[in-house]
């Protein structure tokens, strides 16, 4: 086997890929031989062929980690990092960019000149949060130019979760393959929109409902020369914000050789895009047919997380009213009610997702004063909903003449009701706050 990175960027994955695959079907048989037979838990246990399909996905995605972590190992040993006494003195001096709001930490800083180009190099550390109450810290070395008139967007690698976000509706910017007039053409704008994800607003701008953007001028920087240069170097970010590029390669720390290259090549597609937004490299390509809109995009992905957090919400309380009633028996209830939370959030998730929405559901408001009134009555709906519905609930088994006994049958009613208040609640107390704030405007505004 051949040692070149594109060789081993696919071969050793594969290997991976069936190693997993080979010792799960070993280990399947083995206990299928001596009667512990794994299909008595259910899918994807049931089938020897689904589960070793996984595990070899499995393997797949670990190998192709490995592989990246090995390559840059490899270029670190050849290329080491070590102290440069030309370098200038540290200035923390830098724009107002997403990708500098957690540093702190500037190194190995000075300006290069590449063609005419100006090109702020640096080691930027970062800080963000585990979430498990510690932090991580990130190195990587940034190259930063400045693109006057250069539209807002984010490059980076694709990644899984993205198919989860495709599902939930932020699809980011796509391509037309069938826009470029060759073979070969279509083949890269394929490759590129497997290789990387592109968006013209953050994921949390699209969250907040502030998401805005030119989409089709973010798609016209990126013609087939730029895909070419970022496709030979896969791990390849690049932000665009405020009239500067950032490019860096993720936890990457550059020696001086690959620093080098690294400026050399950033400066290059600095020069290609700007040429693309100014109109003068090829012709831009279109988007395909059906493009879905970043506010739109947004509304989706709202409706989506939505629909996840009230199905959690509407399934927890479904769960324990049938684990109450042992609907499905003892046993069986302890796979049951996980099985329930989670089908209601993809049930929710899927049914925000189809929503016919075409702009963000939560925007910023226009008056703040009546977003925090309704707000806070829909906070005092959703408690006094949830303990009115227990109490609810309780007093009903009563009138219904239910015996002190009928455990089941009172413990269904109980949370019943709290899930019944928890969701009416809310509902209740929002829309009479709404509509008790726009009458006492009324009122004052007639005095």
């Amino acid at each position: 086997m051949s040692d070149t990175p594109e060789t081993s960027r696919w071969i050793v994955p594969l290997l991976f890929a069936g190693f997993f695959a080979g010792v799960t079907a070993a280990i399947w048989f083995t206990l299928d031989h001596f009667d512990v037979g794994l299909r008595r838990f259910g899918w994807p246990f049931s089938s020897v062929l689904t589960l070793a399909l996984l595990n070899a996905f499995g393997g797949f995605k670990f190998g192709r980690a490995f592989e990246v972590q090995r390559l840059r190992r490899a270029a670190a040993r050849e290329d080491p990092v070590v102290e440069d006494e030309s370098e200038e003195p540290v200035d923390d001096n830098l724009p107002e960019m997403p990708v500098f709001a957690n540093r702190v930490d500037i190194e190995r800083r000075r300006t290069e000149r590449v063609n005419g180009v100006a090109v702020d190099l640096f080691d930027l550390t970062t800080e963000t949060s585990d979430g498990d109450g510690g932090t991580v810290r990130t190195t990587r070395t940034i190259a930063l130019m400045t693109v006057a008139g250069l539209p807002s967007f984010e490059l980076r690698p694709s990644q899984f979760h993205d198919l989860i976000l495709k599902w939930a509706g932020a699809v980011g910017l796509e391509f037309d393959e069938r826009a470029p007039g060759t073979l070969d053409g279509q083949e890269t704008v394929a490759e590129f929109a497997a290789t990387y994800r592109v968006t013209a607003a953050s994921a949390e701008a699209m969250i907040s409902g502030t998401a805005d953007a030119d989409e089709a001028a973010v798609r016209r920087v990126f013609p087939l020369r730029a895909m070419q240069l970022l496709l030979g170097r896969s791990d390849w970010h690049l932000e665009s914000h405020g009239g500067h590029l950032a490019c860096w390669v993720e936890g990457d720390v550059l020696g001086k050789k690959r620093r080098e290259q690294f400026v050399t090549e950033a400066a290059a597609l600095r020069g290609i895009i700007l040429a693309a937004n100014a109109g003068a490299v090829g012709e831009p390509l279109a988007a395909p047919q059906g493009v879905v809109p970043v506010r739109q995009q947004a509304a989706r992905l709202q409706a989506s997380l939505l629909g996840g957090v009230l199905g959690a919400f509407a399934s927890f309380f479904a769960a324990a009213v049938l684990h109450a009633g042992e609907v499905f028996g003892k046993q069986n209830m302890m796979v049951m009610f996980p099985l329930v939370i989670v089908s209601g959030v993809i049930l929710g998730a899927t049914i925000g997702r189809l929503l016919p929405l075409r702009r963000p559901v939560l925007q910023k408001p226009k008056d703040e004063r009546r977003e925090k009134f309704v707000g806070c009555a829909c906070l005092l709906g959703l408690f006094g909903g949830f303990f009115a519905g227990g109490i609810g609930g309780f007093i009903t088994g009563e009138l219904i003449g239910l015996q002190m006994g009928d455990h089941k049958q009172r413990a269904m009613l109980f949370f019943g009701g709290m899930g019944l208040g928890t969701f009416s609640g809310p509902v209740i107390l929002g829309m009479t706050a709404n509509y008790l704030y726009l009458l006492i405007r009324k009122l004052r505004k007639k005095e």
